[in-house]
This record gives structure tokens, sequence and C-alpha cells, in this order.
């Protein structure tokens, strides 16, 4: 069992933005690579989650079911797609831990989520929501909600919607590599270095991780930055070539 508080959130042809969430209630690919480069979510379980209205109280916004995420109508009946993406963060992170349906790591997870709730007694301070509201909480106050809004919004193709919000994700991660490695030089100055068991310094190893976790993102930026230019190049050519079709048309 996994949910969250209500959100705002509805679409002015529905519920759920078509945006976000295509007919079928999967998540559209834009929204996938922006959650796939920001924090990290695998695209399979992105893939493979369905959204379904329903099946919730009201008051009790979401549950996390398996691959499906119900929602409750009367929760999601005002807002704006702004709202839908911190909501969908949240959600999310417990469909990546969990994994699709059938899988072993779900079973596990699921039995986790109950010994950490009877450890708590409390259903904020539980291990797994405390991980969820922290990812909502970053996606609601870091990211560029407003320019994302905007692509999503935009006449561009699929593919370059993709692309855009691929950008994002990946400069979102970067902001939060350089201040978790920021956190971790203010211990690496000797007196504070964090030690492990067999006495190896754990600071300086982490500040190398994330040094390494920095180097792979901005080559994937790179490259996808490429693909955004090419892309943005095609589509610009041939709304030129369409204008120009219009304009040499007999009347």
């Amino acid at each position: 069992f996994a949910g969250n508080k209500p959100i705002m959130a509805v679409d002015l042809d529905g519920l759920e933005p078509a945006e976000l969430i295509d007919g079928n209630g999967h998540l559209t690919k834009p929204i996938i690579a922006l959650l796939n480069t920001a924090f990290d979510f695998s695209e399979s379980t992105l893939s493979a989650t369905i959204w379904r209205e329903g099946g919730v109280p009201p008051g009790k916004g979401a549950i996390t079911l398996d691959d499906i995420v119900h929602y409750c109508h009367e929760d999601a009946k005002n807002g704006s797609i702004l709202s839908w993406i911190p909501w969908i963060a949240h959600e999310q992170t417990h469909r990546d831990e969990a994994g699709n349906l059938g899988s072993l790591s779900q079973s596990i997870w699921y039995v986790n989520y109950g010994i950490g709730w009877l450890s708590v007694l409390n259903y904020k301070n539980n291990p797994a929501e405390v991980r969820a509201y922290d990812n909502e909480d970053i996606a609601r106050n870091d990211l560029p909600l407003y320019d994302i809004a905007l692509i999503l919004r935009s006449n561009s193709s699929e593919k370059v919607k993709t692309l855009k919000l691929a950008s994002i994700g990946y400069n979102f991660k970067l902001r939060q590599l350089n201040k978790e490695k920021a956190k971790w030089e203010k211990l690496n100055d000797g007196s504070k270095t964090i030690s492990t068991p067999d006495g190896s310094e754990y600071t300086s190893n982490k500040i190398s991780e994330i040094n390494g976790e920095i180097r792979s993102t901005e080559q994937k930026l790179k490259k996808n930055d490429k693909d955004l230019n090419n892309a943005e190049g095609q589509e610009n050519q041939a709304k030129q070539n369409e204008n120009t079709q219009n304009h040499t048309r007999p009347k």
C-alpha cells in the first residue's frame, strides 16, 4: 500500500493532463524522459505504470498497487498541470523502488513497506513515504515547472518535447549532484573524515563516485543536446517547406 496526500490537478480536457498521461493511462514519452533523467527512475517502471481514476476515498489522493496508481476523482478535480508533476514523482518513487508486477523486488518492497509502517506506526514517517515525499518536494521546488509546462503545451513534435525535457532533467540532475558533492567536500577536511569499519576514507570515495556520475551525466547531456539541435533543425526545415508550398500553391 502506498498513498499520498490530496493534490489539486486537473486539465481542461479531463482529470489528467493529456501532455502527461495518454488515453490509456500511461505516462507520455516527454514526461518519462524528464523523470528518467532527473530522478533515475527506470524507463521500464515508468512505461509500465498505469494511472487510473477511482478506487481511492476522498482525502487519500492516490494509492500505488502493483503497476497501477489509483487516484481519487474528488482530490484531482481542481488544479493545474504544474501540480501533477510533483505528484507523479511521488508515486513513481514507489513504482521505481518496487519494480514491475511479478518481480521478486515488488514482493520484497511491499513487505518492507509494511515493516516500515509497523516500526513507526505513522504514514508519513514510513521510510518509503519519506523518500517519496522528498522527491515530491524536490520536484515541486527545484524543477522549472513553468518551463516544463510551456514545452509540453507547445506545438513542437513529441520528439523535440522529449529531448527538451531530457535536457532539463540532465541539468537538474547535475545541480543535485554538485550540491551533494559540496556537502561531502565539507566533511573531507581531514578532521571530519568519515571512515568505514575497514578504515577506508568513505568521504573521499563518495566524492570520487559523485564525480564519476557528474562526468557520465555531462556526456549524456551533450549527446542529448546534439540530438535536440538536429531534431529542431529538421522540424524547422519541415515548417519552412510547408510554408513555401502554401505560398506557391495556385489560388
